[in-house]
């Protein structure tokens, strides 16, 4: 039977890493490495909003053990400690899951596709863009984990974000980082050259008075409530994804404050 580590609270950030890579390890001799890691991300989100797909966590408790789910829960608190350990002040951040998922592309696992920007070309990349004074939001179109959004987090935290990724466990992942780092912002999964050609699904996070997510599944829906939530130029006050009046129906007034979707009826809330 599978038992926690009792003194993982005691570890510096390499022992940290090392045991979540033994954990992975672990899985991966039934699951593969990708396997495991999606589902990891999946349960790590699924202890956040009240809507995330049931099936997905149906199949998760299908595929692995007992056991094995115990693992991603202690997964989880290695998440949470080397952020602790790596993120001493609000000017920082800290890439956890983009270090892990690119650490399995180096070595060539199967589905691990993608190198990120290194964090320090991150921060320099935020040195000369400035978002500081009058900046209101950063969009990216291609955000990997979410390390640009991150970076620019830290110079300003008054931002909100648009992050976008055609990879799903690049949105999963840049989610996961918006929300144990404060940022507020959209993590959509698409085509940025043609959106809603390839909606996977879209998350809100940290929207509200608490640190939150909430997985939206309906492309319109998506993009409406990131059309709302988004700072817009004077000149621009057209929705990224047009919606037409058919398509408008079911949806709320633009003219309306919106907070979270639970509060226009997409999910149940209990806050």
């Amino acid at each position: 039977m599978f038992t926690p580590c009792s003194n993982l609270r005691e570890f510096n950030s390499s022992q940290i890493d090392n045991h979540f890579i033994s954990l992975l390890d672990q899985l991966a001799l039934r699951h593969s490495y990708y396997n495991a890691f999606e589902a990891f991300l999946d349960c790590a989100i699924n202890g956040l909003p009240m809507n995330y797909s049931p099936y997905t966590m149906e199949a998760i408790r299908k595929t692995y053990s007992q056991d094995e789910r115990y693992m991603f829960g202690e997964m989880i608190r290695c998440w949470i400690y080397s952020c602790n350990i790596n993120v001493p002040d609000d000017n920082s951040f800290h890439d956890f899951l983009g270090k892990m998922y690119e650490r399995n592309a180096k070595t060539k696992q199967k589905g691990f596709a993608q190198y990120f920007t290194p964090e320090d070309i991150c921060r320099f990349m935020v040195q000369i863009l400035a978002p500081y004074e009058n900046a209101e939001a950063i969009a990216e179109p291609a955000c990997g984990s979410g390390r640009f959004n991150l970076a620019a987090h830290a110079c300003n935290h008054r931002l909100i974000h648009h992050a976008n990724d055609l990879d799903y466990t690049c949105a999963k992942m840049t989610a996961l980082n918006f929300f144990i780092h404060g940022v507020k912002g959209v993590v959509t999964s698409d085509d940025t050259l043609v959106p809603g050609s390839s909606f996977k699904g879209a998350f809100t996070v940290n929207f509200g008075d608490y640190p939150n997510i909430e997985f939206i599944e309906d492309r319109r829906l998506a993009y409406h409530y990131l059309y709302l939530v988004m700072p817009r130029r004077k000149d621009k006050d057209e929705p990224a994804v047009p919606v037409t009046d058919a398509q408008s129906e079911d949806l709320p007034d633009t003219d309306a404050k919106i907070i979270t979707p639970s509060q226009i009826g997409q999910q149940l809330s209990l806050f």
